[in-house]
């Protein structure tokens, strides 16, 4: 590791832009310092810092240099990927709600525009709903062994417009 003095600094937000000159007077200008770096906090016109720089093509970084483990701050640590785990089952579970959603929707508008015709507005909203609700309680049980139970094809509804939170007067037809 080498000793750097800084030169010029330019804060972006995201890293900071800065100027070094190393023990030997050879200044390097342009080098980004981004918050994985141990001394980050220090970086201020004057101060001496340690570290590495590394080229990465057309870009020079400044570096610890065992580059071990980042701080718990920047994404290291358990509790980060215990909260990093929650994140992605949230969002999985958002992505499969929409599919559901909109899944639901396309089939109670397909039923409604193949089997019904001459419908007033209160009866479209009506049976759309209906079909909707349907498909939607039934979205994950309607399987081919299901079906050969002799079950009842159209089972009844379990969700209530409250529940699903839909406002009748909010459809814009």
């Amino acid at each position: 590791m080498a000793k750097y003095t800084i030169g010029k600094v330019e804060d972006t937000g995201k890293f900071k832009k800065i100027n070094v000159k190393d023990e030997a007077g050879v200044i390097t200008e342009r080098v980004s310092a981004w918050p994985d770096y141990s001394q980050y906090e220090k970086i201020a016109t004057g101060a001496v810092v340690e570290g590495v720089l590394f080229v990465n093509g057309k870009y020079t970084n400044l570096k610890d240099g065992n580059l071990g483990p980042r701080p718990a701050s920047f994404g290291g640590g358990a509790k980060n990927m215990e909260v990093k785990a929650q994140n992605i089952s949230k969002a999985m579970d958002r992505k499969e709600s929409g599919i559901e959603i909109s899944a639901t929707a396309r089939d109670a508008t397909l039923v409604l525009t193949t089997f019904y015709k001459d419908l007033t507005d209160e009866q479209i909203k009506s049976k759309w709903l209906y079909w909707r609700r349907w498909f939607l309680n039934n979205f994950n049980n309607t399987t081919t062994s299901d079906m050969s139970r002799g079950q009842d094809l159209v089972p009844p509804f379990n969700r209530t417009e409250e529940e699903e939170g839909i406002d009748l007067s909010q459809i814009p037809f």
